[in-house]
């Protein structure tokens, strides 16, 4: 058993870290009681039963798939929001770039960080389309705005919570 905790291991650390575990060094670790070619194909093994999915999802990866799963969502702001699928994971991508680069915001759950970019464009977009006459002085002249870009945004984020509980 620790033979297949051992090379689980090399394949996370090839996985994730810049020096890599070779499988002389397990060869090694263990006295030489395993030789190289059993030692490789243990590797495939483990890897053909994961059917070589190793690789865990990225923040854009989510992006593409609640954007494409929830197209019919976003879409239902009516005539105001003019913004394909394609165009909204465009938009995301240096908000991921810059979440990733920032070591508070990359220890986040990356599903986390996909919606927050999504509702950021969402909001960046409506704020783009908001008409000039409704930025008035009055102390009820945003309440209209605001409300409108919540449903919407809730209504996305509900119908996620609904697939994904």
């Amino acid at each position: 058993m620790r033979i297949i905790y051992a090379m689980a291991l090399e394949i996370s650390i090839k996985l994730n870290e810049q020096m890599v575990l070779s499988i002389e060094d397990i060869e090694t670790l263990f006295e030489h009681r395993f030789n190289k070619n059993m030692l490789l194909n243990l590797e495939r093994h483990i890897l053909s039963l994961n059917n070589f999915r190793v690789n865990f999802a990225t923040p854009l990866d989510f992006v593409l798939n609640l954007v494409f799963l929830e197209a019919d969502v976003l879409s239902l702001n009516g005539a105001r929001l003019k913004l394909s699928p394609e165009e909204l994971v465009n938009d995301t991508i240096p908000l991921l770039h810059y979440a990733l680069t920032q070591y508070s915001l990359s220890r986040k759950k990356y599903s986390s960080i996909a919606i927050a970019a999504i509702c950021h464009i969402l909001q960046e977009v409506d704020e783009g389309l908001r008409p000039v006459e409704n930025s008035g002085n009055g102390p009820n002249s945003d309440i209209f705005y605001v409300s409108e870009l919540q449903l919407h945004r809730d209504h996305f984020l509900d119908s996620i919570l609904e697939k994904f509980p």
